[in-house]
């Protein structure tokens, strides 16, 4: 487990929260935002700034037994104590059919009601499943794994519309390397690392379990097919030190310009299965990655690429399958990967996926309870004091 907090001085995005989430008093005299005990004045700050401004706050602070991090700001604790409210609020009474509250408090209950997730069992992702096992050639996996955007982390995923490095006026989707279970490409490279082959051991066995839980045949070979494909993956994956500089970054492709200089993978059927028409360029961002894994869809036997999206649709369920599911994603995910002791009660889970699936339309609701023109004022003023200074 770990513990992050925040340079002092350096997060305008932390700015903009405090003036998001703490109201004005007029009678409160000026002070300072910064934790001053949470300092360590005996590391000089010409020595180490971060032990410096940090120091006490590592020191002192300890993670609670059901999460992986704590963070040194508490206002991620009030918007989501804030959220929940909301949450509760949509999720106890009627709301209009079709309207976003509607769809916030369905998604809200859903996920709570264990009871009804036992009962149906595999039946929510049969079809998903039965999908994957009817692909019979190349083209078709490319575009199931472009439907699939937005519900699984596939090798080569598309994220956003973003403003164009060179024409902000202009927005693209960017396409990213993922596809892993594991956190991290060392966490399959590093061979000789006891922690990384402890973390590799557990995947492995959770990946047995998926399987089993599945009623699919031979868990152990095909768990063992399935980590051998991500290894490759991890192999032509960009080390992250390198994978966000900005000067490798920027090379946009139309889905025909993509298949001459990256061939082995359909990027005609997986665009166009993604709704990217085929005039709109993308950018990929980490180019040799999609160079290489694009080989490896060429590369690779056609029923490792089903065993294997198989298994990332059933990890990326497993909150919302049958309790043997949901334990062994805790057991991995939350154990294995980060140390966390206890899982997180059922309504903190609720509110992480209602904010990864329908963010806008919750945020659309904490905005008009919690964000008045005043508060935008202040977000103003503070961004014109930092463009300042």
């Amino acid at each position: 487990m770990t513990t992050i907090r925040l340079l002092q001085g350096r997060s305008l995005a932390l700015l903009i929260q405090l003036a998001a989430c703490v109201s004005p008093t007029s009678a409160a005299p000026p002070s300072s935002g910064l934790d001053l005990p949470g300092f360590d004045t005996a590391v000089r700050a010409q020595d180490d700034l971060y032990r410096h401004s940090n120091g006490g706050w590592l020191r002192t602070t300890r993670i609670p037994e059901d999460k992986a991090e704590v963070s040194g700001a508490d206002m991620p604790a009030v918007v989501d104590q804030r959220l929940r409210s909301i949450l509760q609020e949509l999720s106890s009474r009627p709301q209009p059919k079709g309207s976003n509250a509607r769809k916030i408090g369905d998604f809200y209950t859903a996920f709570l009601d264990t009871t009804a997730i036992d009962k149906a069992g595999l039946a929510p992702i049969q079809a998903r499943l039965a999908e994957i096992a009817a692909i019979k050639t190349p083209q078709q996996l490319a575009a199931w794994a472009g439907r699939a955007q937005g519900q699984i982390e596939t090798p080569i995923w598309l994220w956003g519309g973003f403003a164009d490095f060179m024409n902000p006026e202009l927005n693209r989707v960017m396409a990213w390397q993922g596809g892993l279970g594991l956190p991290d490409r060392d966490d399959y490279l590093k061979l000789e690392d006891a922690q990384f082959a402890q973390t590799r051991a557990a995947y492995l066995s959770y990946l047995g379990q998926l399987v089993r839980l599945a009623g699919l045949p031979k868990p152990a070979e095909l768990a063992a097919r399935v980590l051998a494909l991500e290894t490759r993956l991890a192999q032509a994956h960009t080390p992250l030190s390198e994978a966000r500089n900005p000067a490798k970054m920027y090379t946009p492709k139309t889905a025909s310009e993509l298949m001459a200089t990256a061939p082995g993978f359909d990027w005609q059927a997986f665009l166009a299965a993604a709704k990217i028409s085929a005039e709109d360029k993308v950018t990929v961002t980490q180019w040799d990655t999609a160079v290489a894994t694009a080989r490896l869809f060429s590369e690779l036997p056609l029923a490792d690429w089903l065993a294997y999206f198989a298994l990332r649709s059933l990890d990326a369920a497993a909150q919302v399958l049958p309790q043997g599911f949901r334990a062994a994603h805790f057991a991995f995910h939350g154990k294995a990967s980060t140390g966390a002791k206890f899982e997180q009660p059922r309504q903190d889970l609720a509110l992480d996926q209602v904010k990864q699936a329908l963010n806008e339309a919750l945020a659309q609701h904490y905005v008009a309870r919690h964000f008045p023109a005043s508060h935008k004022q202040r977000v103003v003023t503070i961004y014109q004091n930092a463009l300042a200074a």
